[in-house]
């Protein structure tokens, strides 16, 4: 609350946004993410780049999923620029597949999961894995692809494979895979 009235006073629109992120963060850390999504919502007021975009919108999609409110993350994931790099759009990725998965789109969401690269690794854990995100692709995939795809999946040099990795009993999941 300091670091919000000291930019409140000086009317810097970067040191803005970061206090009411950095509120933000405080609310969803306590539990109360009704209030942190709302805290992150006043942050699009005090942007002035893409990436701080992008930074904002995506906090308030993983609010939106902590709430079960897939299409208020759906919405403000859509807002992201996914050309600013693979972060962004690794993450984007996963919280469509997460969302396509509550839908029950398995296709939709193995698309998205294999769509992933080892980029994702260790900066997402806060929402998802790596580990589950190869979980979650390889069996959306077996649940709706076709033996030859999963064989293709297996063996290919897809970005996907060093997620697989991570977890080696899938990768023997997928070799021994048959209809």
């Amino acid at each position: 609350n300091r670091n919000l009235q000291m930019a409140k006073t000086s009317l810097s629109k970067d040191e803005m946004r970061r206090a009411y992120m950095e509120r933000g963060k405080l609310y969803q850390q306590q539990g109360d993410l009704v209030e942190a999504g709302k805290t992150f919502a006043r942050c699009r007021d005090f942007v002035n780049t893409a990436a701080q975009s992008a930074e904002v919108s995506l906090a308030i999609a993983v609010t939106g999923l902590d709430i079960y409110n897939y299409s208020l993350a759906q919405q403000w994931i859509g807002k992201i620029d996914v050309n600013l790099g693979g972060a962004y759009r690794n993450k984007c990725r996963a919280i469509v597949g997460i969302i396509l998965m509550n839908d029950g789109d398995f296709k939709g969401a193995a698309r998205n999961f294999l769509d992933i690269d080892a980029g994702i690794i260790d900066t997402f854990r806060e929402v998802i894995s790596a580990e589950d995100v190869a979980t979650y692709g390889v069996l959306c995939t077996i649940a709706t692809a076709s033996f030859v795809e999963v064989q293709n999946l297996c063996q290919s040099k897809h970005r996907f494979k060093p997620l697989l990795e991570l977890v080696p009993d899938l990768r023997l999941v997928l070799q021994n895979y048959s209809p």
